[in-house]
């Protein structure tokens, strides 16, 4: 059997709010994601979703439990920096994640010279390649962040995530910000990157027909807790938790049904 990518293994994280009380935010928590597979991780705000995305790309440690990257436990690891060159985290606000005063080859440069010291003249290379992938063309090179749509901005937080070519991504809530159309377009970009870098996932997203729509597997969280997990379609037609049966009542039937259909193809 082939090793997962990413694995969790009875994951917990504690915090200590102002009064010095213990706040649960993740608890015992347990999955595991293989090569090229989505996982969408559907919940409300607060719920732990994001706290495990950072997490799972050493962004905060987790207080109990391991999580395994490539069957090494990051929370062994000292230099985040080998970390980030194979697990990438694209924040959900194009707005606050971007300075908007770097324009587009300096931000997709970074990571090729901050995480993994890339010759610059293989850097421009490299740029214009992840630029043809998302859909932009060479000209988009100078623009200023301030200058890009919020859909534009959304597909070079994607590319910058993507620069040092790693095996996992989180994704937290992609498509939140931005709308309809251009939601979609996210989608489509991130399926297509899936199959075209044979990348693994974490889609966080509070929005079930999201995860319906581009996830292989669905995880439901719910007060810090991994209530539900399994495949796709045994989550969306047959679940087992009072919450995900909320979800899926909450959720338009032609999305989720449209999904599911499409999966079955």
């Amino acid at each position: 059997m082939q090793q997962p990518v990413l694995e969790l293994k009875e994951v917990s994280r504690y915090f200590r709010d102002r009064r010095n009380r213990i706040i649960t935010a993740v608890e015992d928590v347990s999955f595991s994601i293989g090569k090229g597979e989505i996982l969408g991780l559907v919940g409300e705000s607060g719920s732990g979703k994001t706290t495990i995305g950072r997490m799972t790309v050493g962004l905060t440690r987790a207080s109990k439990g391991q999580i395994m990257l490539n069957g090494e436990d990051i929370g062994k690891v000292k230099d985040m920096k080998r970390i980030w060159t194979k697990a990438q985290f694209i924040h959900q606000d194009p707005y606050s994640s971007l300075d908007p005063y770097m324009t587009v080859k300096e931000v997709l440069e970074r990571p090729l010279s901050h995480l993994m010291g890339v010759p610059r003249a293989e850097q421009a290379e490299r740029v214009e390649g992840m630029l043809r992938v998302i859909g932009l063309r060479s000209g988009y090179l100078p623009k200023r962040m301030q200058e890009l749509s919020g859909g534009e901005r959304q597909r070079i937080l994607i590319a910058r995530a993507f620069m040092p070519g790693p095996v996992y991504v989180v994704a937290d809530e992609p498509t939140s910000m931005i709308d309809f159309v251009h939601r979609n377009s996210v989608i489509d970009l991130l399926r297509r990157l899936r199959s075209e870098f044979s990348t693994s996932f974490l889609l966080i997203t509070h929005d079930l027909s999201v995860a319906a729509d581009l996830c292989d597997t669905i995880g439901i969280m719910q007060k810090a807790h991994l209530i539900e997990y399994g495949p796709k379609d045994q989550v969306l037609t047959n679940p087992r938790e009072t919450y995900t049966k909320e979800l899926l009542a909450a959720t338009p039937d032609n999305l989720v049904a449209s999904s599911t259909a499409s999966q079955g193809k």
